[in-house]
């Protein structure tokens, strides 16, 4: 069982004595609990120095052997390295100026290593000629010059990043004057080329984000950069804790003991939960049987107040990741904003008006509802500084049937053109709507949740 040293002595333990003990939260630990005092005698001579005196809530005193674990700092790290500087690493990539693509829903992301850096989207209506849409993001100027230390050795530029909660070393390379960001008084936008170790990559982009208003993060897997180890990604490297009763202890704690029989039996017979919204719990969520929480139909408490709220705009929907979110209040409006502690930005996408709705329909009679998905129109957004026009969205409730997650709602957006989006939701929740809706896609306000 392996986990962080801390938190694997503090589970078990309640007071302590401990000598000088140094822990890293990013080492990893297996606890192993051998046996009493004589069983530690016999491996003496092959334990750690340091220890670790430990009581438990029932009086069970345990001796730790806690390994010493030497981890290098990346000046020591780089002290002991005699290659090449990550510049004359990647000097080869960007002297034969290779293009990397990724091609997401709607955009295509275009890096040419030593070039530019472009986001674009191509489209070609039958019997018309393509049509681009593009931006670029930064144009290259030249790599980062190398600083030396006091002795003449290079001093490697590390940026660290956070990919899925880890973090890891990269080589950044900034490319500036890209196309102007209306969004930031005609700026010009910019982007950060983070290179990451890889030995098996060939200059693959596997992270696209804007990290702030038109400036972005492109992280790229490169085997170049793995020659110098201050950007090797680094392992888990596991370490054995030896525990010995002491004063009569069991060879394991007794609570711990008693935890595990528990989760044995957990995993046995399932675990069952009671669904609560605002203080009120379905009358058929029984605890004995959990079936009955899957594919519940509409009438539950749950179903009916999930849905209630959503139709009466007081349950808003919001999604998207990295800079932007957006926000969708039925019959109000869709958004898109970014927040944090200056304050709140907001793009307003679109706005519900029933009878523009209807004549967009009218414009648009492939757009009406149909069996599993009912479309409707939001517009007079705020005015696109590319068009001139205003921004308007097309919404998408689409029933989505998932009798394991009867009330799970998946968002996104996609701007289809410039300051023309499309809003998708799906969910379970909307099968029942889907079945009601008109043609033109109007609940019927008859319809009570």
């Amino acid at each position: 069982m392996a986990v962080r040293a801390a938190v694997l002595l503090l589970c078990c333990f309640t007071a302590s004595y401990a000598a000088d003990l140094t822990l890293s939260d990013e080492t990893l630990f297996d606890l192993r609990w051998s046996g009493d005092l004589s069983e530690e005698i016999k491996k003496e001579t092959q334990l750690p120095t340091e220890k670790l005196v430990m009581t438990t809530n029932n009086n069970e005193k345990y001796i730790c052997h806690i390994p010493y674990v030497e981890k290098l700092t990346a000046e020591e790290t780089n002290n002991q390295y005699s290659g090449p500087s990550a510049t004359e690493l990647l000097s080869e990539l960007h002297n034969g100026k290779p293009c990397t693509y990724r091609i997401e829903a709607y955009w295509t992301y275009e890096v040419c290593h030593g070039k530019h850096v472009r986001q674009y989207h191509e489209s070609k209506e039958e019997g018309k000629s393509i049509k681009l849409q593009q931006y670029f993001l930064g144009h290259f100027e030249k790599l980062e010059e190398t600083r030396l230390d006091e002795n003449g050795k290079a001093i490697p530029t590390v940026f660290q990043k956070n990919i899925e909660g880890k973090s890891y070393p990269m080589f950044p390379v900034r490319y500036t004057g890209g196309t102007p960001c209306d969004l930031k008084e005609g700026k010009p936008r910019e982007v950060t080329i983070l290179y990451l170790c890889s030995e098996e990559a060939h200059n693959d982009i596997i992270v696209v984000e804007e990290v702030a208003t038109c400036t972005y993060d492109i992280v790229i897997q490169v085997k170049w950069l793995c020659r110098h180890p201050v950007y090797n990604v680094p392992t888990a490297v596991h370490h054995s804790v030896e525990c010995y009763g002491m004063d009569g202890a069991p060879a394991k704690p007794t609570q711990l003991k008693k935890f595990e029989t528990e989760q044995n039996n957990w995993k046995r017979t399932g675990v069952h939960y009671k669904i609560t919204i605002n203080n009120q719990v379905p009358p058929n969520a029984d605890t004995a049987n959990p079936n009955q929480l899957r594919g519940s139909p509409l009438g539950t408490t749950t179903d009916q107040q999930l849905l209630r709220e959503f139709l009466g705009g007081s349950n808003c929907l919001h999604g998207g990741q990295g800079w932007w979110k957006h926000e969708f209040c039925f019959r109000s409006h869709v958004k898109q904003y970014h927040q944090d502690q200056n304050g709140r930005q907001v793009i307003n996408l679109g706005y519900w008006n029933e009878q523009k709705h209807l004549d967009w329909l009218t414009r648009n009679p492939a757009k009406k509802s149909r069996k599993n998905q009912i479309t409707l129109h939001y517009g007079d957004g705020d005015i696109c500084d590319l068009t001139k026009l205003n921004r308007h969205v097309e919404v998408r409730l689409i029933c989505k049937e998932d009798s394991s997650r009867p009330h799970a709602v998946t968002i996104y957006l996609l701007e289809q053109s410039p300051c023309e989006y499309i809003l998708g939701i799906e969910s379970p929740i909307m099968c029942k709507l889907t079945e009601i809706a008109t043609e033109s896609g109007l609940i019927p306000s008859e319809f009570k949740p």
